[in-house]
């Protein structure tokens, strides 16, 4: 699978009416230096980047603390987010966020246990079926 190297390769691919195109964005390694821009362009751009199947940790880290919270609901679905990026998120001041770590399967445990008890009552009840699961 070769990696996309470049912002116009990557925006031919973002921008074609190609499904196969348009679906290796997501599926293709992309270089780490393209997904750093990426993630630094706009809300669109970093929201698909996180959705890549190769994104780095790095930029998963950079993203958490976008100031979108559209963008920090990707980073916490993501599995392979690294427990420090779930452990901010869960702090999170948008709801919705919180909920997605309470629904992601690699979320630790013991943030499991505290969003059990979060203010909002769909991030609790989310957290306490996982909880139901274990």
């Amino acid at each position: 699978m070769t990696t996309i190297d470049t912002y116009v390769e990557w925006l031919s691919l973002f921008s074609s009416n190609d499904p196969e195109k348009f679906r290796s964005c997501v599926e293709r390694p992309i270089r780490l230096e393209l997904q750093l821009q990426l993630a630094r362009k706009g809300v669109e751009e970093a929201t698909w980047i996180v959705r890549n199947k190769h994104v780095s940790v790095e930029v998963l880290r950079t993203l958490s603390a976008s100031s979108h919270a559209a963008v920090r609901w990707e980073v916490a679905s993501k599995r392979r987010a690294p427990p420090d990026v779930l452990r901010l998120l869960a702090v999170d001041p948008e709801p919705s966020v919180r909920e997605r770590i309470a629904m992601n399967r690699k979320a630790p445990l013991d943030i499991i246990e505290r969003l059990a008890s979060d203010p909002e009552g769909f991030v609790a009840r989310a957290a306490r079926r996982r909880l139901s699961e274990k």
